[in-house]
């Protein structure tokens, strides 16, 4: 919790530096744009080498390291080598995308129910909206 309220700090006040920089956007639109570009710029980042990552793990996997003295090591490690090489790499990072988008869509529906209802600017509501999930400890489950 700590570190999501500190990352929401750091970039609030990197949003107000720049608002004085970049004339034409407002600090919660330029809010907007870090603190919801950062994770999208990370997904893709995660992803692309998640994929290499697996690919490698299946490499590893593949080879015939038999450990002969110990039985149940062995069959442990044959389980986890079986494991690993039915990882599908395109269904994993497609449900990171799926886990991610679900996060963003629940954040800028509630954002934007909150500016229809009260009246007020969407990006000054994303900005409260991100700190109160901030402060809110996430389920693993979601």
């Amino acid at each position: 919790m700590l570190k999501k309220v500190s990352i929401w700090f750091v970039v609030y006040f990197l949003s107000c530096g720049l608002s004085k920089f970049f004339t034409n956007s407002t600090q919660g639109q330029i809010f907007f744009w870090i603190y919801t570009g950062a994770p999208i710029l990370k997904l893709i980042f995660n992803m692309v080498f998640g994929v290499r990552i697996i690919k490698l793990m299946k490499e590893i996997a593949g080879g015939e390291n038999q450990i002969e003295e110990m039985e149940e090591v062995e069959q442990l490690m044959t389980q986890w080598k079986s494991f690993i090489l039915n990882i599908d790499a395109p269904r994993v990072t497609f449900f990171m995308g799926i886990v991610f988008a679900k996060k963003l869509v629940c954040t800028l529906a509630i954002t934007w129910l909150m500016t229809v209802m009260f009246n007020l600017e969407f990006f000054i509501v994303y900005q409260i909206v991100t700190l109160a999930k901030c402060l809110v400890k996430e389920e693993e489950n979601l």
